[in-house]
C-alpha cells in the first residue's frame, strides 16, 4: 500500500492533469482558492446548477482524443 506521501503526490498530479484538461475547471479552482484565502471558507451552496450533459459530452470527446493519440503513438 502506498505511503501517505505517495497518495498526496498522486492527488496533486491528478488535480494538475484535470486542470490541464479543462481550463474552466482550472479557473474554477483558482476562484475557489482565492475565496478560501480571502474569506477563510467556501460554500458549495453558491454553485449554480451544473449541466452534466455538457460534461458527459466533453468527457466522451476527451476519451475519443486519447484513443486517437494511442493510435498515432509509435508501437513497441
Amino acid at each position: 500500500m502506498p505511503e501517505n506521501r505517495e497518495l498526496g503526490f498522486i492527488k496533486t498530479v491528478n488535480f494538475s492533469f484535470a486542470r490541464w484538461l479543462d481550463p474552466y475547471f482550472a479557473v474554477w479552482c483558482d476562484e475557489v482558492i482565492e475565496e478560501i484565502l480571502s474569506t477563510g471558507s467556501y460554500s458549495l451552496r453558491k454553485e449554480e446548477k451544473f449541466n452534466y450533459s455538457d460534461l458527459i459530452s466533453e468527457t466522451k470527446e476527451v476519451l475519443r482524443l486519447i484513443d486517437l493519440m494511442k493510435d498515432l503513438s509509435p508501437q513497441e
